[in-house]
């Protein structure tokens, strides 16, 4: 008999009131008043459609991979409001439902974490039907172990939990969910460090069918090399914009595992694509299928027990580099980049093909909506390779993957090649010297090349 769940994450449902200060003008951080704008229409209009098309699917059960709520509320009790609404709100995909947790969500120990202690580990005992006081948990359903982890509060007593869950998982397929990726794909540093050495190193001794994650808010399937074993890491969030075109990882970001250690099939950068996966289980064949919102199925993994797991379905979408456009076609230009590791990394002093740049970006983390836009007078300099100067990160700070996106007037997109990412931070450097590249020098230079017509 085949048996089905869905998985989802990021949900980051907003409960306004909970939220005032910020909403009113006192926001926490550079970016929680826009984050709190965005995900509250997409807690009304998007997260509600999504639900039910869930239902419609009639999972047996549905796994969230955390960052449930956006937390950092006004105070303890409207935390607790917002959880409490946002397990109401999560009902309406007529399935019960088990949680990892996310940083959003409440971490031991730290303020907010009353909505771990009162609503959501008091929601898991009722699921589980045994008492829950922590954030990680087993449990057997659909002929399979489910391991639940939680990263915020990661020790040696989790990872004992978890290698002991793993040695007692023989002969079932073994599903671990929590909330940061393994292997971080296109966006650097969102994990947390030890967790995923110590995951990656447990995953390589026990062999583990699927990964389920999110925290990226990007939308991605790969497999992953862990020793004599590969794992799916599969990622998935309802945030996004259900009418904007789709953007592929690849266009926008280095992917970033080292070359020969995955198997990639697909991803979507953040704001785009906003989807789930439904996994049916029969006897020895785990699919796992990945639905968008108004597009239905996308894509498809296939895993036999004891066999190669292999993509059956991959989403069919053009990639966006392109051959530069003549400047009467181009309506705009914007410089996309990315920056961490430093609270004051800010790109500036930027020429493009000698031509100074008015002005410049903070560049708070490596999110999709950080963007530097180009004045008319520069469109008639641009060439088919460009070439970029600014200023080099401060120290510690790593900053990159410049992309130049052309928006024709007919409203396609036009982009150019993508750059690796500069660090002043020694330990980056030696740590995927493939894609960060130690600079000591006050001014760094990188080329930014469009295809030839024609060219793949």
């Amino acid at each position: 008999m085949t048996q089905s769940f869905a998985v989802m994450g990021d949900t980051h449902l907003v409960r306004e009131a909970s939220h005032w200060k910020a909403l009113h003008g006192c926001p926490g951080g550079p970016t929680e008043l826009s984050d709190l704008e965005r995900n509250g229409w997409m807690t009304r209009n998007v997260l509600p459609q999504i639900l039910k098309e869930i239902a419609g699917q009639h999972p047996d059960f549905i796994l969230h991979t955390g960052d449930i709520i956006p937390g950092h509320c006004d105070d303890d009790e409207g935390q607790l409001a917002e959880m409490r609404q946002a397990l109401q709100v999560l009902a309406q995909a007529g399935a019960p439902l088990y949680f990892s947790c996310g940083s959003h969500d409440g971490v031991p120990g730290r303020k907010g974490e009353v909505s771990l202690r009162e609503c959501l580990y008091p929601y898991m005992a009722h699921q589980l039907g045994r008492p829950c006081s922590r954030g990680y948990y087993a449990f057997e359903r659909c002929g399979c172990r489910f391991i639940a982890l939680d990263y915020t509060a990661w020790d040696r007593a989790q990872y004992e939990f978890l290698e002991q869950a793993l040695q007692n998982s023989a002969g079932q397929f073994v599903i671990v969910f929590g909330h940061p990726p393994v292997v971080p794909l296109a966006r650097p540093f969102f994990t947390g460090a030890q967790y995923a050495r110590d995951l990656a190193a447990l995953f390589s001794r026990w062999k583990v069918d699927v990964y389920f994650c999110g925290h990226t808010h990007n939308q991605a399937a790969s497999l992953h090399r862990f020793g004599p074993h590969e794992t799916a890491q599969l990622m998935s969030t309802p945030l996004g914009y259900p009418d904007s075109p789709p953007v592929l990882l690849s266009d926008v970001r280095p992917l970033l595992p080292a070359e020969g250690s995955c198997r990639y099939g697909w991803g979507f950068l953040e704001d785009t694509m906003p989807g789930w996966w439904r996994v049916s289980v029969a006897e020895d064949l785990l699919t796992a299928q990945w639905y968008v919102l108004g597009r239905g199925l996308q894509g498809e993994l296939r895993i036999p027990r004891g066999k190669r797991a292999e993509f059956s379905k991959i989403p069919q979408y053009s990639s966006t580099e392109g051959a530069l456009p003549d400047a009467e076609e181009i309506a705009g230009v914007r410089l996309r980049a990315a920056g961490s590791g430093s609270p004051t990394v800010t790109l500036h002093s930027v020429e493009i093909n000698g031509v100074r740049l008015p002005c410049g970006i903070s560049l708070a983390y490596f999110d999709s909506r950080q963007f530097l836009e180009l004045p008319p007078e520069v469109y008639g300099k641009l060439r088919r390779h460009c070439t970029i100067r600014f200023a080099a990160p401060d120290e510690g700070g790593t900053i990159g993957g410049f992309v130049l996106e052309v928006r024709k007037k007919d409203g396609s997109w036009i982009r150019s090649s993508v750059s690796p990412y500069y660090t002043s931070n020694p330990a980056y450097a030696a740590a995927d010297p493939a894609h960060f590249y130690r600079t000591d020098h006050s001014r760094i230079e990188t080329a930014l090349v469009f295809r030839t017509e024609g060219s793949i």
